[in-house]
């Protein structure tokens, strides 16, 4: 993507020190989606408090090459303050975007459910870490869906595979991440070979997971206001990240796992 870009609404995801005084931003722009830039000057400039995460801003670049140059950066509001719990799921939010959103593609829908997302983790409330994080399943499943539907990798969870037809409420199904776009349901629960076996015409690679069909439906209508739900999504959704991440471990596990530790 060439050219010039001015006052693109942003959100500052991860930077890193470049010699004496500049950085090396990474920003999530409403006009670009994820764009890399040079901020010449930025570690000892008057602007060096907007380089922050979670504070909506307006950026300006310019250049040819990938790595673009920051030619403006203004405050469009103030900063979030996220409790503990809250900030590591938001800093999970911003690592799930750095590793998988291709650049200079714009995402203005995924733009618009990452500031619905970080207003949904300042609902999350209790007095405990655990607490804390389980009241906020949907926002964090929520945005884990948009972002699959985004990148065009999010199955289709109103059929089943094998037979053509929606998920029963009151049935029990695996599910195969290893699909991809598609369910491999079962109401049976047969003897599976986890490198790969063929049943009823379909090639599965991975063990699958058991779920219940009200958590399939739940998932092809984008509805997660059911608690019931909260765990087989969870357990659905995982594994669909992981396909995408890879091998390579998610730095913001370690926030979280620390924050269970205390």
């Amino acid at each position: 993507m060439s050219g010039s870009v001015e006052l693109s609404a942003g959100y500052l995801l991860h930077y890193s020190a470049h010699r004496d005084t500049s950085f090396i931003v990474d920003f999530f722009t409403l006009d670009a989606g994820l764009v890399s830039m040079y901020a010449r000057g930025a570690r000892s400039g008057k602007n060096r408090p907007l380089y922050q995460p979670f504070r909506p801003l307006y950026v300006s670049w310019a250049g040819d090459r990938d790595l673009k140059t920051l030619t403006g950066i203004e405050a469009s509001g103030l900063p979030i303050n996220f409790n503990d719990t809250a900030m590591a799921c938001a800093y999970y939010f911003n690592e799930l975007l750095l590793r998988l959103l291709p650049k200079f593609v714009p995402q203005p829908e995924l733009f618009g459910h990452y500031l619905v997302a970080l207003d949904g983790l300042m609902q999350g409330e209790g007095d405990t870490t655990k607490a804390r994080l389980h009241a906020l399943e949907p926002t964090l499943r929520g945005f884990e869906l948009q972002l699959l539907l985004a990148l065009g990798v999010a199955p289709d969870f109103g059929y089943c595979a094998n037979e053509g037809v929606a998920p029963s409420e009151s049935a029990h199904y695996r599910f195969y991440p290893s699909l991809g776009r598609a369910t491999e349901c079962f109401e049976e629960q047969p003897d599976y070979d986890p490198y790969g076996i063929r049943h009823e015409g379909v090639v599965r690679n991975d063990a699958g997971v058991d779920v219940s069909g009200s958590s399939l439906l739940a998932l092809a209508r984008m509805d997660l206001s059911d608690e019931k739900t909260w765990p087989d999504i969870k357990r659905i959704m995982r594994p669909l990240l992981r396909i995408q991440l890879g091998d390579r471990p998610l730095k913001s596990r370690r926030y979280f796992e620390s924050l269970l530790r205390d």
